[in-house]
């Protein structure tokens, strides 16, 4: 049995998860892209969330469209993150998804829990006792959007009820990586890995002095949303100071 199992350890990857994304084909979209004037996009996106098409249609001012634009428009590296704050039930997390919607945007939604304490929770945690890497989705949703064709589309990573944990735990070396301007952005994974085997190694992973580093590329955005209520934590200055905010407090009236 020992020997079996050092045999799968040397021929199998330590990343399996990422591996797979290797072999994935890129999917374009199949619309055109939008080509009209900034105030014919905030009006199309409005209206779309607003159709009678939609099983639930979504009412949103044209300022809370054009503050969204201007937030994931600003200078680096603050537009990275966005934080949706407000109170329940004003349409934060279906925002992002209005605009994955309505324009073909990459989108992946994260449940942020209340026990996360640490970035294990985010990224995931390597197994001695498998030798695998457990790779949460997240770190899949990272991983793909830094992957060949994928970093020339937007991606949307959202981190609903981000405030259920304290960000600055879990989120702690995300916070840290993004005050550098100009810089490669990268989260270490595991230390001393080693695989000679180029078709069990993540191909699109940052390889520096024997550290596995996940990348974050410049096409992706990171969207929290956080209730503010007495069941959430703080969100501190060092948060804040590190992202753009969009205060949701009320509810759009509907409009035809």
């Amino acid at each position: 049995q020992y020997i079996t199992e050092q045999y799968k350890s040397n021929h199998e990857s330590k990343f399996q998860g990422l591996v797979k994304i290797n072999a994935e084909k890129y999917k374009p979209f199949e619309r055109d892209l939008f080509s009209g004037t900034h105030q014919e996009l905030v009006e199309y996106i409005r209206n779309y969330g607003a159709s009678s098409k939609r099983e639930t249609p979504l009412y949103y001012s044209a300022e809370t469209i054009r503050v969204f634009i201007a937030s994931l428009a600003a200078s680096e590296p603050a537009s990275r993150m966005i934080i949706l704050q407000g109170l329940s039930g004003t349409g934060k997390s279906s925002l992002p998804e209005l605009f994955k919607n309505a324009l073909d945007i990459r989108f992946h939604s994260i449940s942020v829990q209340p026990s996360w304490r640490d970035n294990r929770e985010l990224l995931g945690y390597d197994n001695d006792f498998t030798n695998r890497f457990k790779e949460t989705e997240f770190t899949k949703a990272l991983y793909r959007a830094s992957k060949g064709d994928y970093k020339d589309d937007v991606v949307l990573i959202v981190l609903d009820e981000m405030n259920l944990a304290r960000i600055e735990y879990y989120f702690a070396d995300f916070l840290s990586e993004l005050e550098h301007r100009q810089s490669t952005w990268k989260i270490p994974l595991i230390s001393s890995y080693s695989e000679p085997n180029a078709e069990q190694r993540p191909q699109w992973l940052n390889y520096d002095n024997g550290t596995a580093n996940i990348l974050i590329t410049k096409n992706i955005w990171f969207i929290g949303t956080a209730n503010n209520d007495d069941s959430t934590s703080l969100i501190t200055d060092k948060v804040y100071d590190r992202a753009q905010i969009l205060d949701m407090d009320e509810r759009e009236d509907p409009f035809t």
